[in-house]
């Protein structure tokens, strides 16, 4: 994978069971993270490492947050 578009897709697919808000959230962090990179999104896409990985470090960030959707449903989203 080497567009920062299809990245974006598939994690946005990924986090399909998240709340819509937390996905937003995490869908912008990361196209302010491609932006604000002085680098290649061949590059960036290269550091962060799979979408898989992306996707389940953020689910696993929303339940640890007690406030969060995801926290509050996971055992019917599992």
């Amino acid at each position: 994978m080497n567009s920062r578009k299809q990245f974006l897709d598939e994690l946005e697919q990924e986090l399909s069971n998240i709340s819509k808000t937390e996905r937003e959230e995490a869908l912008q962090y990361y196209r302010e993270y491609f932006e604000d990179a002085n680098m290649p999104d061949e590059e960036v896409i290269r550091q962060l490492g799979s979408v898989e990985s992306v996707a389940k470090s953020i689910r696993d960030n929303l339940m640890d947050r007690e406030d969060s959707y995801y926290q509050d449903n996971k055992d019917e989203n599992l």
